[in-house]
């Protein structure tokens, strides 16, 4: 905590910030371990900032959420998909792009993020579809 409130103490609360983690940043479902319990402490940190863009991984599936002024996006798995748990989210309303759970590498694939434009916008590659396909984008401005 120390070294992140160093590093952002004098940029300006208009700097774009985007941060990378492996697990999500808020409680997602805490009983698979689908949070990091010190994120209330790096979200405060990062609270200064108009615009913060949390990417994560762990959760191993396409997932969108936002609390303050962080939004958090997270990655398609490499490995296997895990189920979605039984909780309700506010966006999406359809979460990962799954076609045919019979297909061993559905719902795997990686991410491409964009952050060049007017809007930080995410892309999907799923393995079995082999093209790129706009999921979700945020109003992130760079």
């Amino acid at each position: 905590m120390e070294w992140l409130a160093k590093d952002v103490k004098d940029l300006a609360p208009d700097t774009p910030v985007v941060i990378f983690t492996h697990s999500p940043l808020w409680d997602y479902y805490p009983r698979w371990n689908f949070q990091t319990s010190d994120a209330p402490e790096i979200r405060e940190i990062l609270s200064k900032f108009d615009n913060v863009m949390s990417y994560h991984g762990h959760v191993h599936q396409t997932l969108y959420n936002r609390i303050g002024n962080m939004s958090s996006v997270a990655a398609m798995s490499t490995s296997w998909p895990w189920p979605y748990p039984p909780v309700e989210l506010a966006f999406p309303e359809t979460r990962s792009n799954r076609h045919d759970p019979s297909i061993a590498t559905d719902g795997q694939g990686v991410q491409v993020i964009d952050l060049s434009g007017d809007g930080g916008i995410v892309h999907y590659k799923p393995f079995e579809e082999g093209q790129l396909t706009p999921f979700m984008q945020d109003g992130f401005k760079v």
